[in-house]
């Protein structure tokens, strides 16, 4: 990530480089490598330092980090700065599916596809950073075995009956 960041903007590859060697950051990444801690609460992070955290974190983790924000606005501001700072292969939007679980409709195409896709990159272990919102989190998904055995993978060329394709649909 420094690399390719200070060949486009030097300047902020400088601030990475300098933001990892201060110490509540290297006390920090001593911590994750000593306690082995399945979450650790972070706060009075400002502006986008609460990015450039995690865009150092995700290169040295062996598991998905995930960021839980207060709201839907601030998962969306803080999954820019990382796309920005990584790649979109590296983060992952988990959105609310913005219609309460008791109404009788729908969420977005677009927005149950992000979800997939998500539930996905944690499920094939290739999530790098998951951003998401409090909402999002607590709105009921599909259990993971029963993800992992609902999904059926189609290549170009492949032939499958209409009948046995729209049944596993």
């Amino acid at each position: 990530m420094a690399g390719s960041l200070q060949k486009s903007s030097p300047h902020l590859g400088s601030i990475i480089n300098r933001f990892q060697k201060t110490a509540p950051f290297t006390h920090l990444r001593e911590l994750l490598e000593r306690e082995r801690l399945a979450e650790i609460p972070i706060c009075g992070m400002a502006g986008s330092s609460s990015s450039i955290l995690l865009s150092c974190l995700v290169k040295e983790k062996d598991r998905p980090i995930i960021a839980i924000v207060a709201d839907s606005d601030e998962a969306a501001n803080l999954y820019d700065d990382l796309v920005f700072l990584l790649s979109e292969d590296e983060v992952t939007y988990y959105p609310s599916r913005m219609v309460s679980p008791f109404e009788f409709r729908s969420p977005s195409a677009e927005i149950s596809g992000q979800r997939l896709a998500t539930l996905s990159k944690l499920s094939n272990g290739t999530a790098g950073v998951i951003v998401t919102s409090i909402a999002a989190l607590i709105e009921p998904t599909i259990s993971k075995i029963d993800f992992s055995s609902s999904q059926l993978y189609l290549k170009a060329g492949q032939e499958m009956e209409i009948d046995s394709l729209a049944e596993r649909l």
